[in-house]
């Protein structure tokens, strides 16, 4: 019995490790899917997903997020002229900045995801912006800084709706090459 299972785990072994394979050719597949309909028509949908992947690495961080928050980011920055490379660097800046906040996994998603909602709306406030506070350390330190007020007034400019998603975009852009440097 002993000898059989030694036999059968390489077997076990390679089948998980196939339908992990396939899970996440799926994923990439799916993610692509969604990107190519956020990006235009001329754009190559398979250089943003590597860009996109790039980011993950680099910020330690999981695809899944990583193109979430391309994707909530894209619809709202693409319509105040945006281009995809400009949509790409406020991906690549927001990861830097969780990355430079210690926000690892589930901080760093709820983060992003408070964003996303925030930038879809045009403005962060209520509950989207506490998150951002009590977990986004950089972030808030920055949106902070582009407003030129204290994080501990930050609750007050999103209540009368300064916070908008241009002030979103312009703090973590604006910062992309600090935040590289923070996060390395």
């Amino acid at each position: 019995l002993s000898a059989s299972l030694k036999t059968l785990a390489p077997i076990k072994a390679g089948a998980f490790s196939a339908k992990a394979l396939q899970n996440s050719t799926d994923t990439w597949t799916d993610y692509q899917s969604r990107v190519r309909r956020a990006i235009d028509e001329t754009e190559n949908a398979a250089d943003v997903m590597d860009r996109l992947a790039d980011i993950a690495n680099k910020s330690y961080n999981t695809i899944d997020t990583t193109a979430e928050g391309f994707l909530f980011a894209a619809s709202t920055l693409k319509s105040l002229g945006a281009s995809t490379n400009v949509v790409l660097d406020y991906t690549e800046a927001l990861n830097n900045a969780m990355v430079v906040s210690g926000a690892k996994a589930e901080r760093a998603a709820r983060v992003q995801d408070a964003l996303g909602k925030a930038m879809a709306s045009g403005k962060l406030s209520g509950s989207e912006l506490n998150t951002v506070i009590e977990t986004g350390g950089r972030v808030a330190e920055l949106l902070a800084q582009e407003l030129g007020v204290s994080t501990l007034e930050l609750r007050k400019m999103g209540k009368d709706g300064k916070i908008t998603a241009d002030v979103i975009y312009n703090s973590l852009t604006k910062n992309l090459s600090t935040l590289r440097a923070e996060a390395e």
